[in-house]
């Protein structure tokens, strides 16, 4: 099930089996570090969506900012992407 979803202008958003964690599967966004978005960004992004907790938005289950690694984990959506639904 591990695999690339999406590349898009300064992240790419892989899915991966964990297996240290509760949930099995997650969608995991890679930020590109050469990118507009700084660490401070990164941190308020982080912080809100600890924050923000809706039926209709995807959980952010963790993050990593170690070196030049900037990692978001969600948990892992299996049908798709709302963009995907759309258009």
């Amino acid at each position: 099930k591990a695999g690339k979803l999406s590349v898009n202008a300064g992240e790419c958003i892989c899915v991966a089996n964990l297996k240290s964690l509760l949930v099995q599967v997650a969608a995991i966004k890679q930020l590109d570090r050469s990118g507009l978005q700084g660490n401070r960004e990164f941190l308020v992004e982080v912080l809100m969506l600890s924050l923000l907790h809706h039926p209709n938005l995807v959980n952010l289950i963790g993050y990593c900012a170690d070196g030049d690694q900037r990692l978001l984990v969600y948990e892992y959506m299996p049908m798709g992407s709302l963009e995907d639904h759309l258009f």
